[in-house]
């Protein structure tokens, strides 16, 4: 049976007060006392002070042994998940956040809608192509003249998912392609590989696209070659005629 309260609380007094002090401690050490009355009465502090006295030492050493293994055993005892109310939350908060984001994770992907066209087919199933992701209902290059900046994450996922070889495909079916070359690809180079040319060349599909953006700059330059070839011959046509 345990002890009663009152028992230790006499002790204690005794012990505070510096009476009865050797048999306060033997009473202690003698009784069946749980770690929580020991505790709740502050025994450890006061056997600690008297330990510090030749003539208490012994007994309120042994006091403080057996409060230890009191303290040991509770270690090993108390269950865990029981230590204190606050834990029981954070278990529950996190496996109600665990359960949320598993949730989460399931839901499907918001996407903004794209053109209803089909989507480029590679050529042949070759190896070094066998990586390349196709994505269906891609938006096909020639519906994306005048574009803005804010068209750029609407275009991005066609450019993306072009090998070297489909993006060279697809000029050659859209021969007006040049048109837009020097918005489309400019940008897409700028903003995927903003910094230096060498950069924008490590992939394939990169350095098909800064060839295109080259190649659309020399296409205005011959334009302009052309055109004045043009006036040339006009004139000098005219002039010929003139003469005769």
């Amino acid at each position: 049976m345990g002890t009663s309260s009152e028992e230790i609380e006499k002790c204690v007094k005794h012990l505070e007060s510096g009476q009865h002090i050797h048999r306060s401690l033997n009473r202690l050490l003698r009784l069946d006392a749980s770690l929580s009355q020991f505790t709740s009465y502050g025994v450890k502090h006061l056997a600690i002070r008297y330990s510090k006295n030749s003539e208490y030492k012994t007994v309120s050493n042994d006091l403080l042994s057996k409060i230890q293994k009191l303290e040991d055993d509770s270690v090993f005892r108390k269950p865990y998940n029981t230590s204190h109310p606050s834990h029981q939350n954070r278990r529950r908060n996190a496996s109600t956040s665990l359960s949320s984001s598993k949730s989460h994770s399931k839901l499907p992907k918001i996407c903004t809608p794209e053109d209803d066209l089909p989507s480029l087919e590679p050529s042949s199933k070759s190896s070094s192509e066998s990586c390349v992701v196709t994505q269906k209902n891609v938006i096909e290059v020639t519906k994306l003249k005048n574009l803005e900046e804010s068209d750029y994450d609407r275009v991005r996922p066609t450019l993306v998912t072009l090998s070297a070889k489909q993006l060279k495909s697809f000029m050659d079916q859209n021969p007006r392609i040049e048109l837009i070359g020097d918005g489309l690809f400019r940008r897409h180079c700028q903003m995927d590989c903003p910094e230096e040319v060498p950069k924008k060349l490590i992939t394939e599909t990169w350095r098909t696209l800064h060839d295109v953006f080259i190649n659309w700059k020399l296409y205005q330059e011959a334009k302009v070659w052309e055109k004045k070839i043009n006036e040339g011959l006009e004139n000098y046509v005219k002039m010929k005629t003139d003469t005769q």
